[in-house]
Formats: C-alpha cells, structure tokens, sequence
C-alpha cells in the first residue's frame, strides 16, 4: 500500500532498553532502571498502536525522532501531508485523571505537570527547524490519549487533545493514495538527517552476569525459564504459548552475549538454555562467529 512505504522511520530500542529489557526477571534492577524500564514499556505500547493506525494512511512518517534544538527535542510521530507538518504525542496513561491547575493528576495523587509544556516545547522547536530550513510549512501538534482505560475529568484546552474516542478520526485524514510532492520528501529528507540516534544522558549500569537467573525467555509473557517439555521442534511456555525451538534458542544466545557482554562457549549455553548439547552447538555454527578450537572456543554475534 501507498502508506506502508512512506515509514521512512520506525523506532528502534536502545542500548540502554535493549539492556535492560535482557536484565528483566534476570535480576532484580535498582529503582531508576525499573522505572525507567516500566515508562520506556509503558510508552512503547502506546506508540505500537498509533503506528499501526498510521500504517495505512498517506504522507511521509516518522516514528521515534530526536533533534538537537539546541536542547534534544524528541517526537513520537511526525507525519508530512499537505505542506503541513502533523506532531503526535502519544500518552498511554490509564486510569481516571483530574485536571488540576492545568496539570494532569491520577487518581494515585501523581502529577503530570509536563504534558502540555511537553507540546508546546516541540511545536516552537519544530516551527523554528522549518524556518532554519528554508521550509514554508504549517506545523500542527496534538498530543493523544491513546488507552481505552484512560478517563479525565475536569476541563481543559481541549484543541491540541486527541482522546481515545477521537483517534480513528485521525486515519480518516490522510489520504492513503496521496502522493507527496518534492519538497514535501525533501522535508522528511532533512529530518531524517538531523535524527540524533544516540541520546548522551543515557548510562547502563552493567549488572553482575554471575548472579543472573539462567533460561530461556518468552516473548509472550516475558518469563523467564522455559524447559524443553515437549522434547520436539516446539517449545511451550507455562502460558501456552507455543515457541520454535530453533529461534528462541538463537534469541536466547543473543541475549546471553548482551548479558554478558563477550563470546558464549556451548557448556555455557547448555547450562543457560538446558537444552541438548547437539541442539546448541548446531545452533551456534549457523548463526554465530567461532573464536579459537576445542574447549576454547567461543562464539560471538555475527556482524
């Protein structure tokens, strides 16, 4: 379709989240990268939905992009269509909120106090790269509730506000057969280019591989420990959810080499995944780099 080929950017994880998503059930994570992790799971939910509504409608998309303004600016969506450049903000809040002093207040009494200066910040930011650009665009930014659970009460501005209610309304206005002109692509040409793909205020905490819980993950249920029951091509986790042997094992090994930032010799991974030695080493000669010979060698994530 039309839309599906104008993603010309999709988010892509971390360092940083790829880590710790890797450390999850592993090890108990210390309280700023648990809830670092819980926002970062959180927020990713939401925008996997937006994304998916988006998919099919026209103009050029951009999903996760950040820009030096001089401060980092980061935006979820940006869709170009009709000489206008469309900002979304995707908040996956659930639960009942209260409108307080303009603030945003769950019922747990946590206060959301950046929501709209959020907006804002990155409507001038972005207003201010089309005019350093050289591009004569509108700029329209909407920041949208996208959880089902999510309920507000109270009044407020509700003109830069997409409720859950409101968002199929959203599809409906990009066009899906709509061709975007030159400059329209070279404007998503030049984001594009000025995306920061490395955000200098992150920093892993390496934990202790020693210490981490052995086993093979889900990716259904996220838990970790998944025994070979079965005894076939298919693995079944404690949620029913069937899995090939082949692929979690090699996923396994991938994340084993995160985990411990180094080549994996097949005793190491026997132990981790507690599947056959036959399976594993296999596993390892088609996917993986050797280093060295016999009990020596290891292997490491091909490049």
């Amino acid at each position: 379709m039309p839309g599906e080929a104008m993603f010309i950017k999709t988010h892509l994880r971390s360092d940083y989240y790829h880590y710790l998503q890797a450390v999850e059930g592993r090890r108990i994570l210390d309280e700023v990268d648990h809830l670092n992790l819980r926002n970062y799971t959180r927020g990713i939910a939401g925008e996997k939905v937006f994304y998916n509504l988006l998919m099919p409608c026209g103009g050029i998309k951009l999903w996760d992009l950040s820009i030096r303004t001089p401060a980092l600016s980061q935006y979820d969506f940006l869709v170009i269509y009709g000489r206008t450049l469309f900002h979304f903000e995707i908040k996956n809040f659930s639960g009942h909120y209260r409108i307080l002093n303009n603030q945003f207040v769950s019922e747990h009494d946590h206060v959301h106090h950046d929501v709209l200066s959020q907006l804002n910040r990155a409507h001038y930011h972005l207003q201010k790269i089309l005019i350093k650009n050289g591009f004569d665009f509108k700029v329209v930014s909407k920041v949208v509730f996208i959880n089902a659970d999510f309920r507000l009460r109270g009044s407020i501005e509700q003109k830069d506000i997409i409720m859950r209610n409101g968002i199929k309304e959203i599809s409906g206005y990009f066009d899906p057969e709509y061709v975007p002109d030159s400059t329209e692509k070279k404007l998503g040409e030049r984001l594009l280019s000025i995306h920061q793909s490395k955000n200098i205020f992150e920093r892993i905490y390496y934990y202790d591989f020693n210490r981490m819980a052995k086993g093979m993950r889900c990716p259904n249920c996220r838990k970790v420990g998944i025994k070979d029951q079965l005894k076939r091509k298919k693995l079944q986790c404690e949620c029913g959810h069937l899995l090939d042997k082949a692929e979690t094992l090699k996923k396994s090994i991938e994340e084993m080499m995160i985990l411990k930032r180094a080549g994996v010799s097949s005793r190491e991974v026997v132990e981790w995944t507690g599947l056959h030695e036959r399976v594993v080493r296999r596993c390892l000669v088609e996917h993986f780099n050797a280093d060295g010979q016999g009990k020596a060698r290891t292997f490491t994530i091909r490049s």
